[in-house]
């Protein structure tokens, strides 16, 4: 049922494929592209740009929060796992928060123990470039339940389904990925968020 829910969310036109079951899965250590974060018990949508670096266990996020139609907010997120530490910065004011990070780097990966639940094309099969050969997986980690789309080629993530266990849920959809970091300094806060206890 679980399952169902999030294909009727992501609204994916697909077709199951025949073939070989894939493996588990892990995509680059070093990964930047867009995203798009919905969840509806929140009255706004976040999207923007992320860096992914799984060496050194640090994230950056730079978002529009869109309120209503017309309002948008602009936030950069700093998460670096190794210093435990979370830095939000408000670039419309140039005021930035640190706060403690107290959970474990969110690794991009599918586990072993994952559930291998089908292979789909995201648009189209008729025609070569219609569509993208994508695996999706199911698991369960404490009171939540995973889904997660990755491409055949390359175990690059596109979308990812989490509910708990009362039945809230997000989905978050990633485009434009490309490997590698083009600008490491994207991980530095600004000069604000210097000095801040």
């Amino acid at each position: 049922m679980k399952l169902l829910a999030a294909l009727a969310i992501c609204s994916l036109s697909f077709l199951v494929t025949e073939g070989g079951k894939p493996e588990p899965c892990s995509p680059p250590k070093l990964l930047e592209g867009n995203k798009v974060i919905f969840d509806p018990s929140k009255p706004f949508l976040e999207f923007g740009r992320f860096s992914y670096d799984a060496v050194q266990k640090r994230v950056y996020f730079g978002k529009q929060v869109m309120i209503g139609v017309e309002k948008f907010i602009s936030v950069e997120e700093f998460f670096l796992f190794e210093e435990a530490i979370m830095y939000r910065f408000h670039p419309q004011n140039r005021t930035c928060e640190k706060s403690a990070l107290r959970t474990p780097f969110p690794e991009i990966a599918i586990p072993q123990n994952a559930t291998f639940s089908g292979q789909v094309y995201i648009g189209g099969s008729s025609a070569p470039g219609e569509g993208v050969l994508a695996n999706f997986w199911t698991f369960a980690v404490g009171d939540y339940f995973y889904g997660l789309t990755v491409t055949e080629f390359g175990c690059l993530l596109m979308s990812v389904f989490l509910q708990n266990k009362e039945g809230g849920w997000n989905l978050e959809s990633f485009y434009d990925l490309t490997t590698g970091i083009s600008d490491p300094s994207v991980f530095f806060p600004p000069s604000e968020c210097n000095n801040l206890n």
